[in-house]
């Protein structure tokens, strides 16, 4: 004769914990690695020079729009040199790294 087993939730609930486990876990696998660079003893993520590369552009452009006489008639003047900013940083990160 053949038993059946009753439905437990005890024993359901370490196999749903154990099943999430392995599903999250399941998307670590090899991937490239990120762009980083050896910089005073540690590696930075290249997105960091692409950053402080887009706010010395930005910073540039700033300048050039003051003696040109066009940042006073800039309608939102924080929005446009933080999109600058964005633009720079994404050249530079297309044009060094080729992401």
């Amino acid at each position: 004769m053949v038993s059946r087993r009753r439905f437990s939730a005890r024993r359901l609930v370490p196999f749903l914990v154990s099943s999430g486990f392995a599903l999250a876990l399941s998307g670590c696998g090899e991937a490239p690695p990120s762009p980083s660079m050896f910089f005073f003893g540690a590696y930075f993520p290249s997105w960091m020079l692409c950053v402080c590369i887009g706010i010395i552009g930005a910073l540039i452009v700033r300048v050039v729009l003051v003696r040109v006489g066009i940042d006073d008639e800039l309608p939102v003047r924080l929005l446009v040199y933080i999109s600058f900013a964005a633009a720079i940083g994404f050249a530079s990160a297309l044009a060094i790294y080729g992401l």
